[in-house]
């Protein structure tokens, strides 16, 4: 313990934790794990017999040893959660009892004694059964408990893991796994994680361990192009004369008509499921927080709620209900106060931010930074196991391993591409010029990866830079003047982009070799315009989705292409299993962004062997943008994978240098595009020359 020094009698002593470091270091934390006092003035004699009992003086306070705590309990970070005793171990908390409120009875009728009347489970209970839950003697004293069991009619096509999904969900909602309500489904993509939440949303809605329904009324709340896709989950899986779900997405046309649905679903008891897009709520979230009922929230790609000043945050954290799901496959997406958020908005009050900060973010953070010291690698991953085991009680996630058994085998690769010698020339002028020095040139050079034609100058800027009209951007001349006399913004030739080339020769081999169909995605709509001028200049019959596609439209769409009997191929798309080939043709900053493009071919209904592959320039921005995503999926893994917490670090390179370009012979005569496959890891690199 320590306090300010003073020449008073009576003190007021704080708890803190005094670290030796090197056997000379004093470095005094307070129990937020903040450093408040640092010295190397001791003798490391006089610190080798340091005990209970001794005292210490510096940084202008006054220490007093208490006791020894154990290098382990300082690692993990538990010391400063008030989990563990001086020298003890972590203590397991005491599983919570199931708590339902009884009827009042009356005690002047009959002999005084409560009637106590059989439940049965609504389902019967079978060697197929899932069962949710399962009474004893001594799970309520207060009443009669009966079991829970999944209707069968959806419990019988739930597969091994999405059967004990369901049960993990119920028991965390249901208050079996701690005192919060609320829990993440964080199953990466392809697992079945809707179906495992419709499964929970018609349980709670039909049936509860005394009887009655535990939930009233369920909310899904979700992006605006997944709307009409979770109606259509709940048709399928359920049917509608079970559940016929309420819904509202960007595209309801009339004001009137969204009133409408509204009022349905507050008063009406036979539509007790609404679906609704992020934008309608934060519309409409006053008139939902005064609907009675509401006893399930559900928020799909739920890390839209990482932002906890964010306006859809509060409005969410308005509704009363304490029993919220998110879902997700990309639970840490950049760092971990952004994890904090949604955990914190499961389980309010799991933990202050600031200690989150000090006690867990901070020390994994530097612990797999190259750099780090032994002592912060070996902190980092104590901290991490701690961090994990805090949050497996309400979080659980399943990786894609689970699918091999299910699934085709899948083959990924990643394709380095050259330059062509016009990006390579523009690529230097960007690099040469003042312009790259602001963040806004970082798109440029992401469009000039993957064709000229997406940064040329609009034709008022060439008209005016002709007329020699823009002097205050020199540099701007210098990148118009690097293009061909007859360039414009529709010239789409392949031979002019590198990623292009290699794209249009694996087309071919795809088109001559196998009958499988390609899906394309891009971040940029003029890259899409140049594949879809190499489509038509090739013959290939294809669909296209992008930011215009009508709403309406997409669903449509997809379908056709997923169709077994049409010969269509297309760029972009949702559950694409109707193909088994994908070209991510530009890496994203966001590797979950990457991951769920991958995912919409190598999901469940797909028969035939995936392959995936991610496109990059060699020696470009784009590399570093690779290696963003690298580090961002080991920081994701060191959390949520103890199989792979151990795995390489690989730094965050800072913002200011995505512009550096590594050193290349871009302006070597070219080769023939030939293929070379290097095993490595789970993923490997098909390098084309």
């Amino acid at each position: 313990m320590w306090c300010k020094y003073s020449r008073k009698k009576h003190k007021t002593y704080n708890d803190g934790v005094l670290v030796i470091k090197e056997g000379k270091i004093c470095i005094l934390k307070d129990m937020q794990a903040k450093e408040i006092g640092k010295t190397s003035s001791y003798p490391a004699k006089e610190l080798v017999d340091l005990g209970p009992g001794n005292s210490l003086c510096f940084s202008g306070k006054e220490l007093e040893i208490l006791d020894e705590i154990t290098p382990e309990n300082y690692q993990s970070g538990s010391v400063f959660l008030d989990e563990v005793e001086a020298k003890g171990g972590v203590a397991p908390a005491p599983t919570p009892k199931l708590k339902i409120p009884t009827k009042f009875k009356s005690h002047a009728v009959g002999d005084g004694k409560p009637t106590v009347k059989e439940i049965k489970p609504r389902h019967a209970i079978n060697e197929d059964s899932v069962v949710l839950f399962n009474p004893t003697a001594a799970s309520d004293p207060n009443g009669p408990l009966t079991a829970v069991v999944v209707d069968p009619y959806v419990g019988n096509i739930l597969q091994p893991h999405q059967r004990e999904g369901v049960k993990f969900l119920y028991e965390c909602t249901m208050g079996l796994k701690g005192p919060g309500r609320g829990c993440i489904l964080a199953d990466e993509m392809g697992l079945g994680k809707t179906l495992q939440a419709i499964t929970l949303i018609w349980t709670l809605l039909k049936q509860g361990p005394n009887g009655t329904p535990a939930s009233k009324k369920a909310l899904v709340i979700t992006p605006t192009s997944l709307t009409k896709n979770w109606y259509h989950e709940v048709k399928r899986w359920l049917g509608l004369e079970r559940l016929h779900a309420l819904v509202i997405g960007q595209a309801a046309s009339k004001k009137e008509e969204t009133l409408k649905v509204l009022d349905e679903f507050k008063t009406s008891p036979h539509r007790p499921l609404l679906i609704i897009s992020y934008e309608q709520f934060r519309i409409h979230a006053t008139f939902l927080q005064g609907v009675a009922g509401i006893d399930l929230v559900i928020c799909d790609e739920g890390h839209r709620l990482k932002n906890a000043d964010a306006r859809i945050t509060k409005c969410i954290n308005g509704l009363e209900t304490r029993r919220r799901v998110i879902i997700t496959g990309t639970p840490i997406q950049n760092d971990l106060e952004e994890f904090f958020t949604m955990v914190n908005f499961c389980n309010p009050g799991f933990m202050d931010l600031k200690k989150f900060r000090d006690v867990f973010a901070t020390p994994i953070v530097l612990g797999r930074d190259p750099n780090a010291t032994p002592q912060q690698k070996l902190e980092s991953q104590s901290r991490s196991t701690a961090l994990m085991k805090r949050t497996e009680s309400f979080i659980i996630r399943r990786t894609k391993d689970l699918l091999r058994q299910y699934l085709p085998p899948r083959v990924e690769q990643v394709v380095f591409c050259r330059l062509s010698s016009l990006q390579a020339d523009l690529y230097r002028q960007y690099l040469r010029s003042t312009m790259a020095a602001a963040l806004s040139c970082i798109i440029s050079l992401r469009k000039l990866c993957n064709h000229p034609c997406a940064i040329f100058p609009k034709p008022e800027v060439i008209t005016l830079l002709k007329l020699q009209m823009v002097e205050a951007e020199p540099e701007m001349k210098k990148v118009a003047a690097l293009f061909p006399e007859d360039f414009t913004a529709t010239t789409h030739d392949i031979e002019l982009s590198g990623k292009m080339e290699a794209l249009d020769k694996l087309l071919g081999v795809i088109r001559t070799t196998t009958k499988d169909r390609v899906v394309i995605v891009s971040n940029f709509k003029q890259s899409l315009d140049v594949m879809q001028t190499l489509c038509k200049k090739r013959s290939y019959r294809f669909v296209r989705l992008d930011g215009s596609t009508p709403t309406g439209q997409r669903q449509n769409i997809v379908d056709h292409f997923n169709d077994q009997t049409s010969d269509y191929s297309g760029n972009v798309g949702f559950n694409l299993v109707g193909s088994n080939r994908i070209v991510l043709f530009d890496p994203d900053w966001n590797p979950a962004n990457d991951a769920q493009a991958m995912g919409r071919v190598w999901r469940y209904g797909q028969k035939k062997k995936c392959w995936i592959y991610r496109f990059a320039s060699t020696g470009t921005i784009e590399e570093k943008i690779f290696q963003r995503q690298v580090a961002k999926e080991g920081l994701s893994n060191a959390i949520m994978d103890a199989s792979r917490m151990a795995g390489d670090a690989l730094k965050v390179p800072p913002r200011t240098q995505y512009l550096a370009a590594r050193r290349c012979r871009w302006s070597d005569p070219p080769f023939p595009i030939t293929g070379t496959l290097h095993e490595g890891g789970a993923s490997r690199h098909l390098l084309i020359q």
